[in-house]
């Protein structure tokens, strides 16, 4: 059985190697956290450097 590791959301290569429609799905159930971080997911592509920083970033 896999476990959540939510240190794959600041790891580039592995956040490319997910399937990115699956990703912008799930990224979507939370677009307040994806807008104060100014990560668009409206075009359908992802910018996993963008993406990683806002994972690695202190919860306030």
């Amino acid at each position: 059985m896999s476990r959540y590791n939510p240190k794959v959301f600041t790891n580039v290569d592995v956040l490319g190697g997910l399937d990115a429609e699956l990703l912008i799905q799930l990224f979507r159930k939370f677009p307040k956290f994806f807008e104060e971080h100014e990560i668009h997911l409206e075009n359908g592509t992802l910018n996993f450097e963008n993406i990683t920083k806002a994972g690695s970033s202190p919860l306030c």
